[in-house]
């Protein structure tokens, strides 16, 4: 039991996990905090919300592949951690608009109160998310300043 808490620990607190984990946290305060600035009100919600700026998809997989880059220089895990980090990417900045045309699809014959239960958010704006690519790759370079 000692070895599994021990094994835990070195995953939780490794510098390449901080790094995804600060950026995907970090943009979505981000979030609360752009909404509490022009809504004058607090939604906690907006924690674990999709949509908006940053991009907390393209801040987490951006820091995710700088912080593996970091630690282990070009390896399969980067090449790999890179890939994947471009289709999280297409996948904010394209798949999402297909949901925004079932959200207005759905909002001709859907009642309102059913649309806001779904919480469909429009897909990513270009500038959300290469403010998330950029905050992921800062919180990463930190994360390795500072360890």
């Amino acid at each position: 039991m000692a070895v599994v808490c021990e094994n835990l620990v070195r995953i939780i607190t490794h510098p390449i996990v901080l790094a995804a984990f600060f950026a995907w946290f970090g943009a979505q305060l981000i979030k609360v905090i752009i909404f509490a600035a022009e809504k004058r009100r607090f939604d906690a919600r907006l924690l674990y919300a999709t949509g908006g700026m940053p991009s907390g998809h393209a801040a987490s997989v951006s820091a995710l592949t700088v912080a593996i880059y970091l630690y282990e220089g070009v390896s399969t895990a980067f090449v790999l951690s890179g890939v994947f980090a471009l289709v999280v990417i297409r996948d904010a900045l394209y798949f999402r608009s297909l949901s925004q045309a079932d959200y207005l699809l759905a909002d001709e014959t859907t009642p309102k109160k059913a649309l806001a239960a779904m919480r469909v958010k429009p897909r990513h704006t270009l500038a959300q998310v290469l403010v998330g690519i950029l905050f992921g790759t800062i919180i990463a370079l930190v994360v390795f300043l500072v360890r």
